[in-house]
This record gives structure tokens, C-alpha cells and sequence, in this order.
């Protein structure tokens, strides 16, 4: 979140903020000096004053290897991360590292989304079935540009297998069901409004961060 964003919110009179955007230094600085409360969530970031409110990345990408390697006893992986974000760097290290504790033989690739492409259906050819990806939001995208390419890709392949994070089947009626690293919504949202609440409290006070719990919700097969 840069400081013209904030300025700009200020200007509509905005008393605190609720972000999934990383705060920029002066950004933060500034909010401060206006006595503006920024409430981080979905990051965990070492920056004073922004409060944060995030969930266990690291434990979700252990449950996607785990599912992955044990269950479905796949050897070749894929992460599809998103650049320059600091949840994915630790979903990712937490899944490379996971995969490569259960057999060392196994193998990863690390790939952005915008290398999603045709390329991808001849990874999965030669293996590489077992895809975590960053977001529901990126798996979805894989998931409809592969189904354009192979229609019913699931069923074409029914070794491959694509674990998004977020679990958003599971909130809005209508949507593919997905394997994905669930958390709870609304105790996130409660959590960050009484954050934003307790620093109009006390200005002063220390920064708080709280780390919510996350589950494997896994898609059902019919």
C-alpha cells in the first residue's frame, strides 16, 4: 500500500485501515503521524505499528506436500507462486522443504503464473502431477486454461492433482470444488476489527500480530 493511497484515503475522511496490501515505510510513517490504524492481514511482516493477522502458511504447505507425496504417493511437483509476495515465499519453503524430508529423490518446480501456459500440460506428461498453487485464485486459472486444452482434465487425468490456498468452493455456492489449505474467515475478520478497535484505544501501544490455524479441505470425487 503506497502513501498516496493513503492520502487519498484520508481525504474521504477514512479513520483506519483493513489491508491485504503490503504498507510501504513511508506509508506507514505517515499513518502513524495521522493517527491512522492499519490493520495487515494476510502477511506477516516485521514493520512497528501495523498490526497483522495472518494465517499458518507454513503449515499449509506442509498438509499440500503431505497430501500430495503420502496420500496420493506423487513424486513430481509444482508450486505456482506469486513473485514478490511474502506468504508465498514461506508457503513455498515450507513445501519444498516437506516434499524433499519425505524422499529425496522427489522433485519441484518452481514456476510464476504467468508461465502457466500450453507448456504446462507437458510437465504434467512427464510427471509432474502434484500442483500447490499460491492462491485458489491461481489454481482456478490453471485448472480453466488446462480444461481448455483437455476438456475434463480431472477426468482425462485423474492423476493430477492441483491444491490451491484459501478454500473459496467451500464460501461461494457454484464453484469447482478444489482441494485447498482452508482457514476460518470470519474469526480473521473479528480478529482484525478488534485490532483496529484496540489501537484507537492506545496509539502507543505495541504492535500485535495474531496467526490463525489452517486445515486441508479436500475436494469430493463423484
Amino acid at each position: 500500500m503506497t502513501l498516496p493511497l493513503l492520502k487519498q484515503c484520508i481525504g474521504e475522511r477514512v479513520d483506519g485501515i483493513i489491508t491485504l496490501l503490503e504498507p510501504e515505510d513511508d506509508m506507514i510513517d505517515y499513518a502513524k503521524l495521522n493517527h491512522i490504524p492499519v490493520i495487515m492481514v494476510g502477511r506477516h511482516i516485521d514493520k512497528d505499528y501495523i498490526d497483522e493477522v495472518y494465517t499458518d502458511d507454513e503449515m499449509g504447505g506442509t498438509l499440500a506436500a503431505n497430501y500430495l507425496a503420502n496420500y496420493h504417493q506423487i513424486s513430481k511437483f509444482i508450486y505456482v507462486k506469486m513473485p514478490n509476495i511474502e506468504c508465498s515465499r514461506r508457503r513455498q519453503q515450507a513445501f519444498v522443504s516437506q516434499i524433499s524430508s519425505l524422499n529425496k529423490k522427489n522433485e519441484v518446480m518452481i514456476i510464476e503464473p504467468k508461465q502457466v501456459n500450453l507448456s504446462m500440460l507437458n510437465l504434467i506428461n512427464k510427471g509432474y502431477s502434484g500442483i500447490f498453487c499460491f492462491s485458489d485464485e491461481v489454481a482456478y486459472d490453471l485448472l480453466f486454461s488446462l480444461n481448455k486444452v483437455v476438456p475434463n482434465i480431472r477426468i482425462v487425468y485423474p492423476h493430477l492433482h492441483i491444491i490451491g490456498f484459501d478454500s473459496v468452493s467451500r464460501y461461494v455456492h457454484g464453484l469447482i470444488d478444489l482441494t485447498s489449505v482452508s482457514f476460518d474467515y470470519d474469526a480473521i475478520c473479528k480478529e482484525a476489527i478488534r485490532l483496529l478497535k484496540d489501537r484507537f484505544n492506545d496509539f502507543q501501544r505495541q504492535k500485535q500480530s495474531t496467526m490463525f490455524p489452517v486445515s486441508l479441505h479436500t475436494r469430493k470425487y463423484f
